[in-house]
């Protein structure tokens, strides 16, 4: 498992330094890496890294993200403004009011129950229309 882990490490090194050298993103060659190495083109990779790998894209997901919020400038967000507040808060709001309405109906349509959906929703043949 270590010699995976050195070798996915490496190439992707490899990779990535190749790919800012053809002025794409580093990101492109660590993706590459990983499709190349793993199962579906030369599965050179130890099958117990596989079954650790969805920690390892939790981990590499919370690097990215915290690479790419610790790379903002503020004043570059103090520049764009009111813009840049609402593209960010506005859809994720959005979703939030849409789980909180919704998910009632979705638990009740689940269960098999349309009982617990008409008392959420009104009236009772738009939660039916809503829900499926």
């Amino acid at each position: 498992m270590l010699t995976s882990l050195a070798l996915v490490f490496l190439v992707g090194l490899a990779l990535a330094a190749l790919c800012q050298k053809l002025k794409l993103p580093r990101i492109i060659g660590m993706l590459a890496t990983g499709i190349l190495l793993g199962p579906c083109v030369l599965n050179v990779l130890d099958g117990s890294i596989l079954s650790i790998s969805a920690d390892l894209r939790k981990l590499a997901l919370v690097i990215i993200l915290l690479k790419a919020g610790l790379s903002l400038d503020l004043g570059d967000l103090k520049k764009v403004g009111r813009p840049a507040i609402l593209m960010s808060c506005l859809p994720a709001t959005c979703e939030i009011i849409g789980y909180v309405l919704l998910a009632p109906c979705f638990r009740a349509r689940r269960r098999g129950s349309w009982a617990r959906c008409s008392r959420r929703c009104r009236p009772r043949s738009s939660c039916r229309a809503w829900c499926s």
